[in-house]
Formats: structure tokens, sequence, C-alpha cells
């Protein structure tokens, strides 16, 4: 996505940074379960990307 160029960069960085931090969520409340509400403080962020990185590609693939 960063190198293609059909989509914008906030898109690409939206996209993976987004599932980067779900996947580190993920990695996180799986092994640590004692901090899994410090995980998931994190994991809204990864969320909150995800979601736009949803709105951006949605509105790109509209053109």
């Amino acid at each position: 996505m960063l190198r293609g160029g059909v989509f914008s960069k906030a898109a690409s960085y939206c996209g993976v940074l987004g599932t980067t931090i779900l996947f580190i969520f993920t990695i996180w409340a799986t092994f640590i379960p004692s901090s899994y509400n410090l995980a998931l403080i994190f994991a809204m962020f990864g969320g909150l990307l995800s979601i736009a990185w949803l709105i951006l590609i949605a509105r790109e693939l509209s053109h």
C-alpha cells in the first residue's frame, strides 16, 4: 500500500499502524493476561486507526 500509489499515504499509514497495534494487542492480551485492561486501552488506538483506514479506503474506492 505504501509503494503502490493507488491509495493515499494517509490511508496507507492508518492501515499499517492500525493493524500493527491490533496485532500487538492480540499478542499482549494472550501472553500477559494480567495487564489486559492496559492492553485494551492500547488497542483502542489501533481500532480507531483501523476505522479511519476503512473510511479512507471506501472514499477512494467510490471515486
